[in-house]
């Protein structure tokens, strides 16, 4: 009898050990922005480059913070545009989408769109995205999860 509690115990504690350690295994690493990395990341590709964040508001969510690409004038500050595409949103959970986090975007514009009695945005069609270091959690594990990737559970189930 006292083997098999120990047996359930060790079954258990290996459980606990595997949950708590693919916290720790990154399956997305974010990037930090500096001089030399926009410079790259407008060199390889004719896309748009964007640094946007999630604004709870009314109409479209994203916020422009940044325009990397060469042609600063296709968008501006604090302008607010609907993704398409390649948009996290559809990926990550929810406590990811609060103020303290970017998002880099790379893709091209196509047109405007009418969001419900609101006024136009211009839509921005993501080929791909990344977290800009450091990532924020609205959740407790804001206290132990790694700042410098996503991890499992970061993402929405099933995948």
């Amino acid at each position: 009898m006292k083997s098999i509690v120990k047996l359930i115990i060790k079954i258990i504690a290996i459980l606990i050990m595997v949950v708590i350690l693919f916290n720790y295994i990154p399956i997305k690493n974010s990037h930090k922005l500096n001089n030399n990395d926009k410079m790259t990341l407008t060199e390889e590709t004719e896309d748009i480059i964007v640094v946007c964040r999630f604004e709870q508001v009314t109409g479209s969510p994203w916020m422009v913070e940044e325009i990397i690409s060469q042609d600063k004038t296709i968008l501006e500050k604090s302008e607010f545009i609907i993704i398409e595409g390649e948009n996290p949103k559809k990926y990550l959970k929810n406590g990811l989408f609060i103020p303290g986090n970017s998002f880099v975007f790379k893709g091209q514009l196509d047109g405007e769109k009418h969001l419900d009695g609101l006024e136009n945005y211009k839509v921005f069609v993501a080929s791909s995205w990344d977290i800009i270091y450091p990532i924020d959690r609205y959740s407790i594990r804001l206290l132990f999860a790694p700042k410098g990737y996503l991890t499992i559970y970061d993402y929405e189930w099933p995948f």
